[in-house]
This record gives C-alpha cells, structure tokens and sequence, in this order.
C-alpha cells in the first residue's frame, strides 16, 4: 500500500512539473548571416521608443522596401532587428523576407525589405550604452 502511495504521489508531481513547463514562453531562433532573430510570442519586449520616420517605402516583387531614418540619440552602428508580422499578429521572422537586422548607418537610418503579407512590423534597436532595448510596433510602410 505504501509504494502506491508513493507511485501516485510521483504521478501528481511529474503531472504538475508537465503543466508548468508546457506553460512556458516558448522560443525560436534561427541563424543568418551570424545574428540571431527570435521569433516571439510577444511584439514588443522592449522599453517603448518614438516611431522612426518612413522614407520613400515602395513595393517591389512581392516585398516592401523602406528607409527608416532614427533620432540623433541612436548612434550609427546601435543594433536592429525588424520582424514582419501578419494580421493575425504571427511572427513572419521564419519566412522569406520576414525580418531584416543589421546596423544603423552613419545617417541614423536603416534599409529593409519585409514580405508583403506582413500588415506590421516591429522595429528593435540595442544601443550599446544602455542596457535596455528599445521597441515599436509600426504599420507595414506599403499598406
């Protein structure tokens, strides 16, 4: 009688440490050109920053193609990572001109091409002075 207790007590707790880790944030990463992109289950997970100004967005095969000019705060060199997503609010990072990442230039501006079937995209930059990410969500530039 004693090792059922033991069984069934072993049972509940392999079921709740189940329940739990199924729970879990679950991510993705896949590798391109030596960054990484993670495909999120959230949009944003960065402190909010001010929309980028969109120059000259144009729609060319199927992708849109876009300059984003930064404020002066962002030096040249900060990190991006601009991730397309569709109306459902699914990551597009994993398909064919899903995401772009790189570096600002020395004008404070970004290029990028992301699939049409995308309706947002959020765009993500690391300063390296400061230890917390910054983010926001803007409609694609071509809708």
């Amino acid at each position: 009688m004693r090792y059922i207790y033991y069984l069934f007590c072993s049972f509940i707790f392999l079921s709740v440490t189940l329940l739990i880790y199924s729970c879990s944030k679950e991510s993705f990463t896949t590798s391109d050109t030596d960054n990484l992109v993670e495909l999120r289950s959230i949009k944003c997970d960065g402190a909010p920053m001010s929309p980028p100004t969109v120059i000259d967005p144009k729609s060319i095969d199927g992708v849109c193609c876009f300059t984003l000019k930064f404020s002066p705060a962002y030096l040249s060199g900060t990190p991006y990572q601009i991730i397309g997503f569709d109306s459902a609010g699914i990551s597009l990072a994993l398909a064919p001109n899903g995401f772009c990442v790189d570096e600002l230039d020395v004008n404070n501006e970004l290029y990028c091409c992301i699939t049409n079937t995308a309706s947002s995209i959020t765009v993500s930059l690391n300063p390296h002075d400061i230890d917390i990410a910054r983010c926001v969500e803007i409609p694609l530039p071509c809708k």
